[in-house]
């Protein structure tokens, strides 16, 4: 009885933390992704569902690939292209094709904390980083028709990178910061333009929800004519096939298919056939029978000790006891008196038996015997 109070005191307190754990307010998940499916307030679920309602239908895809994936399968024209990440780090192959795409006449909207270096070179432009110790950063639009006369306040993960161009450069400012520092350009490079905003922050869910701050974004995005647009999710931070070995794999939709059928594959045989199969019965081999080894070895002691005579006395019991055993005769019995009964039985020539016995008598009674002696007491006893 006192067990089972036990039990449901037990289940009964299980039961409550469990409820609690479930009713109670979650905490706000603070992870940087970027990413169009989160509603988390570093994710940009907010910026790109706004976008399908501003744009045309069916004008915002998606692109899942890496970029030279991207320009492969598709034929660009007339296209827009956005990217809004943490840090944007770009290989060769990279940096080649986004100035290849923006070159026929494509536009590119790159929102990042971190450009690559060799790309920035490349357009004649550098970052450089403020220290800010306020709480928030203010930003405005330089163009008369698009800034707000108190610019637009950012609290919340906002870090001082700013442009700074070269003397060479061939930039459109269109946006700055505390200070007049540069914060978004335009740079024309052949028929498209790049357009670039060291904010990228400016773009999540939190910082857009705040006050009018979706104002500054959608102007920002307006340099942007309303064509064939597609939204990155390949350069975010929480993209693990960007590094992986297999990247090439998941690229590629029909290498990714085969992928997921191998893992599939294995599983199935681990928990299907892997079981069924019976463990292997290794094969145990009989017992050699080394008597005839055991035999000779023991002969050729006997021969090397030249111990005939003991030699032909052990040959001529073996004899004795195979005729008991075979023919039922006692070895007493095997003598003169009875040879004639010993051939009736054995089928044996009575003159063999003859030259056996007396041979046997000749070994008992002598000290030594030779070779030939040894050699032809055997050849009678065989010969029987």
């Amino acid at each position: 009885m006192k067990e089972k109070k036990y039990i449901i005191g037990f289940v009964l307190v299980l039961a409550i933390f469990v409820l609690v754990e479930f009713i109670k307010p979650k905490e706000t998940d603070w992870t940087v992704s970027f990413s169009k499916k989160d509603k988390i307030p570093f994710g940009t679920y907010a910026l790109f569902n706004l976008m399908q309602e501003t744009y045309p239908p069916k004008k915002i895809k998606t692109n899942n690939r890496s970029f030279y994936e991207f320009t492969k399968n598709n034929e660009v024209e007339n296209t827009n292209y956005i990217i809004i990440t943490d840090e944007l780090e770009l290989n060769e192959l990279d940096i080649q094709k986004f100035l290849e795409f923006v070159e026929k006449g494509n536009n590119m909207f790159l929102a990042a904390n971190f450009f690559e270096h060799s790309f920035l070179d490349t357009l004649n432009l550098e970052t450089e980083f403020h220290w800010n110790n306020n709480d928030s950063l203010n930003f405005n639009l330089s163009n008369s028709q698009l800034k707000d006369k108190n610019g637009f306040d950012f609290n919340k993960k906002i870090e001082g990178n700013y442009f700074e161009p070269s003397v060479d450069s061939k930039i459109t400012i269109l946006g700055t910061g505390q200070g007049n520092l540069i914060n978004f350009v335009k740079i024309k490079y052949g028929s498209g333009y790049l357009f670039l905003n060291s904010q990228p922050f400016i773009y999540t869910n939190y910082n857009l929800l705040q006050q009018n701050n979706y104002e500054y974004v959608f102007k920002s995005l307006s340099y942007l004519p309303k064509q064939e647009t597609y939204w990155d999710e390949y350069f975010k931070p929480g993209n693990l096939t960007k590094n992986s070995p297999l990247r090439v794999v998941f690229d590629s939709p029909a290498l990714l298919a085969a992928y997921y059928l191998l893992i599939f594959g294995l599983i199935f045989y681990m928990l299907f056939i892997g079981k069924r199969q019976q463990r292997i019965i290794p094969i145990i081999k009989p017992l050699k029978n080394t008597s005839l080894e055991f035999t000779e070895t023991i002969a050729r002691l006997y021969l090397h000790k030249r111990n005939h005579r003991d030699l032909a006395i052990k040959k001529y019991k073996f004899f004795l006891e195979n005729i008991r055993q075979k023919y039922y005769i006692n070895p007493k019995d095997f003598n003169l008196e009875n040879i004639d009964k010993i051939s009736e039985k054995t089928s044996a020539d009575k003159n063999t038996i003859l030259k056996i016995l007396q041979k046997a008598e000749i070994i008992n009674q002598a000290k030594r015997i030779t070779d030939a002696e040894l050699y032809n007491f055997n050849k009678l006893i065989e010969s029987f």
